[in-house]
């Protein structure tokens, strides 16, 4: 089992291009004025955004399927705002010459209060 803590800022510039590379073109993720004019405080990060904070392990993802993934949010997470990270990786079971990986990362407001959970489950076949 791996347990990692580590802090995150995303820019305004990190929102965009990552936008941009998955052809979103919502105005929010690109204008602090239009993501004002839909309610947000300032430009949000893309739901599936913080898939790229995971921390890949070495040699795991090659020839690994990806199974399930969800993201439950309290609030949305912005720009311009550091974040602490919990990240847990861990080998749940073998069946059947496959191995399930189930990880997750836990959000953290600069206050300590939890504003975002993601999780995904991995499948590796034990022979490569």
């Amino acid at each position: 089992m791996i347990d990692d803590k580590f802090s995150i800022l995303i820019t305004k510039q990190d929102v965009q291009e990552y936008a941009n590379s998955v052809d979103e073109k919502e105005g929010i993720y690109f204008s602090e004025e239009e993501a004002k004019q839909h309610g947000f405080a300032s430009i949000p990060l893309p739901p599936s955004m913080p898939f790229l904070f995971l921390k890949p392990q070495e040699g795991l993802f090659h020839g690994v399927i990806h199974r399930t993934q969800a993201f439950d949010y309290k609030q949305p997470l912005y720009i311009d705002t550091s974040y602490l990270c919990e990240y847990t990786f861990e080998e749940v079971k073998r069946r059947h010459g496959y191995i399930f990986y189930e990880q997750k990362l836990t959000i953290f407001n600069e206050k300590g209060n939890q504003v975002a959970t993601f999780s995904s489950t991995l499948i590796k076949g034990e022979r490569e």
